[in-house]
């Protein structure tokens, strides 16, 4: 699968931005994970380093790509990966760095919300 490949190859960054995401265990193995604040971000996007971006319907889940059969276009360009940084950089500006222990100050009925939803394998 292109998202497992390109996550470990020999890239300098990956960002990944996705309504959908079970956090705790990769704020644990020391990914930085950002929380969009002013509502619900919808977007669909990987960018890899600055040479590309993959943009589309998929919520990076097995559900998403296996099932619903969603797609994404993987755009290699440096102009159009330059683009996508900037909007995704506006969004970090109002997201939260989710840190170690946020998972545990979570809502015992969300944490078992998000534990029941790794019941349905992402890929991530």
């Amino acid at each position: 699968m292109f998202f497992v490949q390109a996550i470990n190859s020999d890239v300098h960054r990956i960002w990944i931005a996705t309504p959908y995401y079970i956090f705790d265990e990769a704020v644990g193995a020391g990914i930085k994970v950002y929380r969009y604040q002013p509502g619900f971000m919808h977007q669909k996007i990987v960018l890899i380093d600055t040479q590309a971006a993959a943009v589309g319907s998929a919520n990076l889940d097995n559900r998403s790509l296996r099932l619903n059969f969603e797609i994404m276009a993987l755009i290699v360009d440096q102009g159009f990966a330059s683009r996508i940084e900037a909007m995704l950089l506006d969004d970090f500006r109002n997201a939260k760095l989710i840190e170690h222990g946020d998972c545990e100050r979570v809502p015992s009925m969300r944490r078992l919300g998000m534990q029941t939803a790794r019941l349905f394998a992402p890929i991530f």
